[in-house]
């Protein structure tokens, strides 16, 4: 019967990984469509070789943004006071004294990520230690 309960304890595991592998893709791929809005011409223009010489001559923080997300991130005191942050994902990310005042973090994922004393989207100081969550 261990064996048993053990093995299904696996299934709905592996099933629970699986579904929030999906449940990112659905994120990322409504983030794409909310960005094509608003840019309709995004795809020409991340597909442009002026757009990647351009992107090449920035600092390494700012290629970072454009060619990855956020996981993983050093974003200490970085403002994103009023941004639209809708699915990006802070795994891991230091956002040590980071804004968020006002931002749009609807989907967005903070699992991990460092949000001692950030400002939350409502004005609140998050308290030293706050991982994953404003405290």
């Amino acid at each position: 019967a261990y064996q048993e309960a053990d093995e299904k304890a696996k299934e709905v595991n592996n099933k629970l990984q699986q579904l929030q592998k999906d449940q990112q893709k659905v994120l990322r791929d409504k983030a794409e469509v909310e960005l094509l809005k608003l840019h309709p011409d995004f795809n020409k223009i991340k597909d442009s070789q002026d757009f990647h010489d351009w992107a090449g001559a920035q600092d390494s923080m700012i290629q970072s943004w454009l060619y990855d997300n956020f996981d993983n991130a050093n974003l200490a005191k970085v403002n994103f006071e009023g941004s639209n942050l809708f699915g990006a994902s802070f795994k891991g990310a230091n956002l040590y004294e980071a804004n968020l005042l006002g931002a749009n973090i609807s989907g967005a994922i903070f699992e991990e990520a460092n949000l001692s004393n950030a400002t939350w989207i409502d004005g609140k100081k998050c308290s030293l230690g706050s991982i994953g969550i404003c405290q």
